[in-house]
């Protein structure tokens, strides 16, 4: 967003479904309840269609946390409360954390809960949470952050963010909760990562898990997003847009030990041209369009050609498109087919606002959705206007 370059959130799609929908725990057809992107089964006849190469996340020359030290923060008296502690338990020392963190250098660490008794404010947004829990630590309610801590704020259910209108529960309804995180300041001059996440009155326990989890990996592998990026993807990408961190552009929900997860990129997997998206539980499916660059002019329509593909076979899937993170331009895609597969193709037609600048450019997010809505796989498209 401008002037707040990693305002980062959990991806558009993330837990709008969550509660409406049966979950796969894959830990009871997996012997061990877990594996990576290497370990997939693979179809010797089978062949993905063609597409581009897979790409990696770049280190852009942070550090992220090491062994972690978590801790996360809500008000007392919180409906909330006791899913949030044992959530933070379980996480930070889950078998989940440790593998998707691992490539990254991100270890198992340690979870400190601290309520807040304080009144929570009416409304706030992403600085004035990191001025308030610099002023919690300067208090000594909040424990003195070191390169490793990562501080979790939950608001409260009354609370208002005011970043943009959709970080509001009023909005949502509870539906979704649109996490993110940032940096903020202590008195004393050091930098610390948060993140947050809206607590709304009628949020499901996996939707509140896998916002959380989302936020945390990225904040691990993406502590100070602003000031000391690490693992995101640079302006100079479409895939920026997407939010650019390791669990944007793998949108989907696992179920380990009884919790709502995230799948994580893996630059490792990706390199090795296996499912990039771990945990794997399904096939890794998207689109590759044709041409790479679409050209439309301010009022105009332009359609352009998309190509399924997926790594092993798998159900068709549904396409949805949206607009970049940071550019924000609806293009009021247009898919021809309801569900596309591996080698199948489609037309998508967009139509560009008349007050679009010639010369600019944005990007539309196609979204590649399974049948259930838990599995969403991201594929920017770069649009000039001309």
């Amino acid at each position: 967003m401008t002037g707040m370059r990693a305002l980062v959130w959990a991806g558009i799609l993330v837990g709008s479904v969550g509660c409406h929908h049966a979950r796969h725990d894959a830990s009871t057809d997996m012997a061990d309840g877990f594996t990576d992107g290497a370990t997939a089964p693979v179809d010797a006849g089978f062949q993905a269609a063609s597409h581009d190469t897979l790409l990696t996340i770049p280190n852009q020359g942070g550090s992220t946390v090491g062994a972690v030290k978590y801790v996360s923060i809500s008000y007392a008296g919180s409906a909330f409360g006791d899913r949030i502690k044992a959530f933070g338990d379980y996480v930070v020392t889950s078998k989940w954390y440790a593998t998707v963190g691992a490539e990254y250098g991100v270890l198992p660490g340690t979870h400190q809960h601290v309520d807040l008794s304080d009144t929570p404010p009416a409304s706030i947004d992403a600085t004035g949470i990191g001025k308030l829990l610099a002023d919690y630590i300067a208090a000594g309610t909040l424990p003195a952050p070191d390169a490793h801590t990562l501080y979790m704020y939950y608001s409260a259910e009354a609370t208002t963010l005011t970043d943009e209108s959709m970080y509001s529960c009023k909005v949502f309804m509870g539906t979704y909760t649109p996490a993110y995180h940032y940096e903020g300041t202590t008195a004393g001059g050091v930098q610390f990562s948060f993140g947050v996440v809206p607590l709304c009155d009628q949020l499901a326990t996996d939707v509140l898990e896998i916002a959380t989890a989302h936020e945390l990996i990225e904040a691990s592998t993406d502590p100070l997003p602003n000031s000391n990026p690490t693992y995101i993807f640079g302006r100079d990408t479409a895939w920026q847009e997407t939010g650019g961190e390791v669990g944007d552009v793998c949108d989907a929900q696992v179920i380990r030990d009884g919790h709502a997860l995230t799948r994580v990129w893996s630059n490792a997997a990706a390199l090795a041209g296996t499912d990039p998206c771990i945990p794997t539980d399904t096939a890794y499916f998207s689109v590759q369009q044709t041409p790479t660059l679409v050209g439309v002019a301010p009022g105009a329509t332009a359609t352009f050609q998309i190509t399924g593909w997926s790594l092993t076979p798998t159900d068709d899937w549904a396409v949805y498109g949206l607009p970049g993170v940071y550019t924000g331009i609806d293009l009021k895609p247009a898919v021809d087919v309801a569900k596309l597969g591996n080698g199948m193709t489609a037309q998508i037609t967009i139509t560009a606002p008349v007050n679009a600048q010639s010369g600019t450019s944005t990007v539309l997010l196609l979204y590649s959705v399974s049948s259930d809505m838990l599995t969403r796989f991201v594929q920017p498209v770069t649009v000039q206007f001309q």
